[in-house]
C-alpha cells in the first residue's frame, strides 16, 4: 500500500541522514586523530579553523550554530554549503577571500558542529537559523552571500528578507 511505501521512504531518509552525520563525524575524527587513533603526521592546517568552536553561537537557548569566520573588513561574505555538506567544504576558498574581507562559513542545523533542530528543516527554517547566528555573533552587514546548491536558496531567501543589508 502507499502508506507502507511512504513509511519505508521516510525510514530510508532518516537512515540516510544518520549515515551522513556519522560520516561527517568519522571524517572529522579521522582528521583530528588519524585513522589509527594517533595524531596525523601531516595535518592540513586549512582544516584547523573548521574544527574550532571559537565563533559558534547559541541560539534558541540550547542549540548551537557553528560559524567559521576569518579575515577582517566589510562587506562580510557569508558562505552556505550545499545540501548534506558543511563549512569545511569552503576550506580552499575561504582563506583566499579572507585576505581581502571578513568571510564566515556556517554549518546548518544537524551538520558539521551545529546542533540539530527539532523544527522541520527547509530553506525557511535554516535561513532563520543563519539570521539568528549572525545576530548572536554580532556580525553586521552589509553581506555578500555565496551559496552552493541548497545554500544558494538560503542565500536568496536571506537576501530577500534583508534587502538593505545585502550588497
Amino acid at each position: 500500500s502507499s502508506g507502507a511505501l511512504g513509511q519505508d521512504r521516510s525510514e530510508s531518509l532518516r537512515m540516510m541522514k544518520r549515515l551522513t552525520r556519522l560520516t561527517s563525524i568519522v571524517v572529522v575524527w579521522g582528521s583530528v586523530q588519524g585513522l589509527d587513533g594517533q595524531a596525523p603526521t601531516a595535518p592540513d592546517p586549512l582544516l584547523d579553523a573548521y574544527l574550532s568552536q571559537e565563533h559558534s553561537v547559541t541560539i534558541d537557548s540550547n542549540r548551537r550554530i557553528h560559524l567559521v569566520c576569518m579575515g577582517a573588513g566589510t562587506p562580510t561574505v557569508v558562505l552556505s554549503a550545499g545540501r548534506g555538506d558543511w563549512s569545511v567544504t569552503w576550506s580552499r576558498v575561504q582563506p583566499v577571500v579572507a585576505k581581502i574581507t571578513r568571510v564566515c562559513a556556517w554549518d546548518r542545523p544537524g551538520f558539521g558542529f551545529s546542533s540539530p533542530s527539532p523544527a522541520t528543516q527547509n530553506v525557511d527554517t535554516t535561513t532563520t537559523d543563519l539570521e539568528a547566528a549572525l545576530v548572536r555573533a554580532a556580525i553586521p552587514g552589509p553581506y555578500v552571500l555565496v551559496g552552493h546548491s541548497l545554500g544558494g536558496y538560503e542565500s536568496l531567501t536571506f537576501a530577500d528578507r534583508h534587502r538593505s543589508d545585502v550588497t
